[in-house]
């Protein structure tokens, strides 16, 4: 038994309003979010806005029973409505980076909240919570990371179609715009963060991953003729890649470290039929 009443550690229900109304009431919420960090004025300040935004509806959904699913299937209706909207109206790059970001930082600050949660209050309930959380949000996160991508990569270059370009000297582009090329790591860690933290890849297997798929992905510019094939696109993505290794290492390191080895990764409650019983 719990010692206190968690709100989105308590039971799921299967009423109309955890199920239906409060999922599309966080689709909205998210839709809404990206739709005022475009307002500000800067790049720094739109991404900086998204985040706090998704933040903030992630304190929002661990205040309600049932939140964590709701928020879920939330995302899953805002990132369906924003791939569609993405493909048919082909917007500027910003607004699907801002829909990704707000979607992210939610996602990340339910893993920290799950990361410090005392395993007394990881009953039954509380784990089918996370796994439905986790799942959800977590594949749908990921499939609208690759479609981010290929847009990114393919319609937002129809100016470049039939132009060709080749840099294998490394860091050579970095000299050319920073901020430009901050975006392929921030674009990559969930990669690396998703192979090792949800789908259990070995750290090197699940970096070695992020790096063919990047390969993959400058060959492609340089088959189509597609902009610039850079070396330093490779880098910077295969960095990002490791680094969301890193970080679902040593948030493990860290979850280890809070329940005294019983418990190894705050993603235990999906990919594993087992779990210890709370202590």
């Amino acid at each position: 038994m719990n010692k206190m009443y968690i709100p989105f550690l308590a039971k799921q229900k299967t009423n109309a309003w955890q199920l239906a109304v409060l999922p599309c009431v966080f689709g909205m919420l998210f839709y809404f979010a990206s739709q005022y960090a475009i307002q500000a004025r800067s790049y720094a300040g739109q991404m900086a806005s998204a985040a706090l935004l998704g933040g903030a509806l992630a304190l929002l959904c661990l205040a309600l029973t049932g939140g964590l699913r709701a928020c879920a299937m939330g995302m899953c209706l805002f990132l369906a409505y924003m791939g569609g909207w993405l493909l048919y109206e082909k917007p500027y790059f910003e607004m699907p980076m801002l829909a990704l970001i707000a979607v992210a930082s939610a996602y990340l600050l339910v893993c920290l909240v799950r990361l410090v949660l005392p395993m007394k209050y990881l009953d039954n309930a509380a784990r089918e919570n996370y796994k439905s959380f986790f799942r959800i949000a977590g594949l749908d996160l990921l499939v609208f990371l690759c479609l981010v991508l290929y847009y990114g990569y393919f319609f937002t270059r129809q100016g470049s179609l039939g132009q060709r370009g080749l840099n294998l000297i490394p860091l050579r582009s970095l000299e050319i715009d920073n901020i430009i090329f901050l975006g392929n790591i921030f674009l990559f860690f969930p990669f690396g963060f998703f192979l090792r933290g949800l789908f259990r890849r070995k750290g090197w297997v699940s970096i070695a991953i992020c790096a063919g798929f990047s390969l993959l992905m400058e060959i492609c510019q340089w088959i189509f003729a597609i902009g610039r094939s850079d070396i330093d696109d490779l880098l910077l993505n295969t960095l990002g890649g490791a680094l969301g290794v890193l970080a679902v290492i040593l948030l493990g390191a860290l979850r280890r470290k809070i329940t005294k080895g019983a418990e190894g990764s705050e993603f235990l409650s999906w990919v594993s039929k087992t779990a210890p019983s709370p202590q």
